[in-house]
This record gives C-alpha cells, sequence and structure tokens, in this order.
C-alpha cells in the first residue's frame, strides 16, 4: 500500500512537471492559470537544478549536453554584444536545461521514465481530444484569442502551432507503449489518427508534411543504418531546400505543382518576403546575430512578430553563425549514436521525430517550443541504447514468464 502510495505521489509530480514543460498556448495565456504557470515553471526549474547539484558525483550526463550549453551560451552572448541582455532572455535556457536534466534522471531509471511518460501520455490525450472538441466548437477559432480574420487560434495556439505539440506528444505517447508493453496499443494509432483530422480540419500543410514523414517512418520498418541515413539526409535536405527556397530563389514547376495541391504558391503564403528582410539583416552581421527582439522589432524588420519562418534564420537572427554552428555540430554528434543503436522499435520512433522536425524547421518557427525540441532531439538520439536495453527487458520478463 505505501509502495503504490509513492507510486501516486511521483505520478502527480511527474503530471505537473509535464504541464509545465509543454503548457499549451492557451492555457498559457489565461490570467486565472498565470500565477499556476509561473509558480510551476518556477518550481520545475528548481527542483531540477537542486536534484542534480546534490547529486553530481553520482549523475550521468550525455556529453551532447555540452552543445545544448553552447547554443544557449552563443545566445545569451549575442544579447550582451547587442545590449538587450535581460533576465528573462536566461528563462527559454533554463528551461531546455530543465528538461534536457529532469528527462536524462528518468532514464537513468525505467520505472521513472514508465511513469513520466504516462504521464505525458495522459497530458497528450487530454490535449489532442480538447484541441480538436474547441476546433469542431469554434470553427472561426477560440472568440477570446482570434483578433483577426484568417488567423484562427485554438488550445495550440494558431493552427500552424499544432504540430509542434503533436509531434512531441504523440513520440512520447508512442514511446510509452513500446517500454511497456513492446508494442504500439490502439488507443495511440487512435491518438495519431484524431491528430491528422486536427491538422485536416484547420489545413495546416506543413504541419500535415510534418506528420506525414513521422507517420511513415514509424510504420515503415527500418534497420540502424537506414535510420541513419534517414536522419541526416533528412537534415541535409532541410538545410539545403533552406538555402534554394530562400537564397537562390529556386523556382520549379514541379514544386509549384506541389503547392498548388495545398493552395499554396510559391511565396509559401508569403514567407518569402519574410525570409528577404531576414537575409538582409543576416548580412550586416552574420556572426554574432542580434539576440533577441521584441514582438514591435520583429514585425518592423521581419514583417512578423514572431519570427522568419524558418528555423536556420531565426537561429541566425538570434546567434548569427555561431550559434547555428553549434546547433548543427551537435545534431551531427549524436547522429553516431543511430549506428551504435541496437536495432530495435525505438530508435524508429526517435528518428521519426527528428526527421519531422527537421522538414518543418524550413517552413515554420520553433522558438517557442525549442525548450523540449532540442532536448529530445540531443539527448533522446543519444542514449537510444538505454532506451532500447528498456525495451529488450520486456522481452526477457516475458521470456521468464513463460519458462516458468
Amino acid at each position: 500500500m505505501l509502495n503504490s502510495y509513492r507510486v501516486n505521489i511521483r505520478f502527480v509530480l511527474y503530471l505537473l512537471l509535464g504541464y509545465a514543460f509543454i503548457t499549451p498556448y492557451y492555457f498559457a495565456q489565461l490570467s486565472q492559470l498565470s500565477i499556476i504557470n509561473k509558480t510551476l515553471m518556477s518550481l520545475t526549474i528548481v527542483f531540477v537544478f537542486i536534484y542534480y547539484m546534490s547529486n553530481f558525483a553520482n549523475s550521468k550526463l550525455s556529453r551532447s549536453i555540452l552543445f545544448l550549453f553552447l547554443f544557449y551560451l552563443s545566445l545569451i552572448f549575442s544579447n550582451y554584444r547587442n545590449n538587450s541582455l535581460e533576465l528573462e532572455e536566461f528563462i527559454p535556457m533554463a528551461l531546455a536545461f530543465s528538461f534536457f536534466l529532469f528527462l536524462n534522471y528518468c532514464l537513468d531509471n525505467r520505472k521513472n521514465l514508465l511513469t513520466f511518460l504516462f504521464a505525458l501520455k495522459i497530458l497528450t490525450f487530454f490535449y489532442i481530444i480538447v484541441n480538436l472538441i474547441l476546433i469542431y466548437i469554434y470553427p472561426e477559432g477560440l472568440p477570446s484569442l482570434t483578433v483577426s480574420e484568417g488567423r484562427k487560434f485554438y488550445l495550440f495556439g494558431n493552427t500552424n502551432t499544432t504540430t509542434r505539440y503533436l509531434i512531441p506528444c504523440l513520440m512520447f505517447s508512442f514511446l510509452y507503449d513500446q517500454l511497456k508493453s513492446g508494442k504500439i496499443g490502439k488507443a495511440n494509432w487512435l491518438l495519431l489518427l484524431l491528430s491528422w483530422l486536427t491538422l485536416i480540419k484547420v489545413w495546416a500543410v506543413t504541419g500535415m508534411i510534418g506528420l506525414f514523414i513521422f507517420t511513415i517512418i514509424l510504420v515503415w520498418k527500418s534497420n540502424k543504418y537506414q535510420l541513419f541515413l534517414i536522419y541526416i539526409g533528412m537534415l541535409i535536405v532541410s538545410i539545403i531546400s533552406s538555402l534554394f527556397l530562400i537564397i537562390f530563389k529556386l523556382e520549379s514547376n514541379i514544386l509549384a505543382d506541389i503547392l498548388g495541391l495545398f493552395n499554396k504558391d510559391m511565396t509559401f503564403s508569403y514567407r518569402d518576403v519574410l525570409w528577404m528582410n531576414a537575409v538582409d539583416m543576416i548580412k550586416q552581421s552574420p556572426l554574432w546575430g542580434y539576440g533577441s527582439f521584441t514582438q514591435e522589432q520583429m514585425e518592423m524588420y521581419i514583417g512578423n512578430k514572431f519570427s522568419a519562418h524558418n528555423y536556420y534564420l531565426d537561429v541566425l537572427l538570434r546567434g548569427g553563425m555561431i550559434a547555428l554552428s553549434f546547433l548543427i555540430l551537435g545534431l551531427l554528434y549524436v547522429s553516431k549514436f543511430i549506428i551504435k543503436s541496437l536495432g530495435t522499435n525505438v530508435p524508429r520512433l526517435i528518428i521519426a521525430t527528428c526527421a519531422s522536425y527537421f522538414i518543418m524547421w524550413i517552413a515554420e518557427p520553433f522558438i517557442s517550443t525549442e525548450n523540449i525540441m532540442l532536448p529530445i532531439i540531443l539527448l533522446l538520439v543519444s542514449r537510444l541504447q538505454t532506451l532500447e536495453m528498456y525495451q529488450l527487458d520486456i522481452y526477457k520478463e516475458k521470456l521468464e514468464l513463460d519458462e516458468n
């Protein structure tokens, strides 16, 4: 009874931590939840860092955390050089490190990891179902958030923001099934179907492309060498596509025909204007960038309040080539662990997530969810073998039961 009570307390704690790390846009805007959100976020950061400081000697940290540190350090230094360094600039860095460290802590113990993944699975079901219900109740967007025609906002924010939450949430939910029973349950396939229904209903084209890549890689059986090629290939495609579309303005009849199927043109819904404005800015400060922008500055210089709608450009604007170099070096560094994997189903799920991220980076901003995106890529890929060992434990347990 006491052990069960402890497990329940841990689950509630992990549920609160999961909510603090992955807080939907709508909940973040509610004044009634403002104090709760800020308190949970603060306590989460303090809790994780105190734990690691008190257990530093016994902590097993992936070396990939160095690239996360250098990436954010370059952004902080860029803010310092541009006289825009304020306390709030450290919050994204603190959240990213907290999530990295807490997830790393859970990875050291299968029970802790399953408890955290189950908490995230519960949140995922709640988020996706509530968001879909809101879409059907308010087809023109939530009245309290939607302030202009054509800009529909729901639980996750605007329609294009949805996939930035869906992909990682789906990954954690699917990962729970893989490590708990060795296979993906029917409930998660239903969750994937609801995710597709969500994106089709709001017609989020970039999100559908990302979810399509996630789905294809998830169901396509691949060995570790093929997964390595998919990871590197999608990263290269992402970089080259960005270069051609932004720098060289590649015009292709084939691409135009594909975009036409989604009622899009070669401007990518006028993203080309944002890209050109961002390039003009980057040319003036290519090495260190400009640090953080206010929404007013972003709209004035780029043409959008939040980003340039290309993750590489956003990184260059904030931290220049220095920050982008640390990002790409980190992505390349962890790729070696794919080759070292054992060939179970777990790597396919992680690489599907990474690949969808890489492709969506071409036309979408990810600054707002960077604190969970980068730890997922840098940590989970580098600790694929740990995840696989937990999955192999399931087969050992089943074998022992059969023998008995």
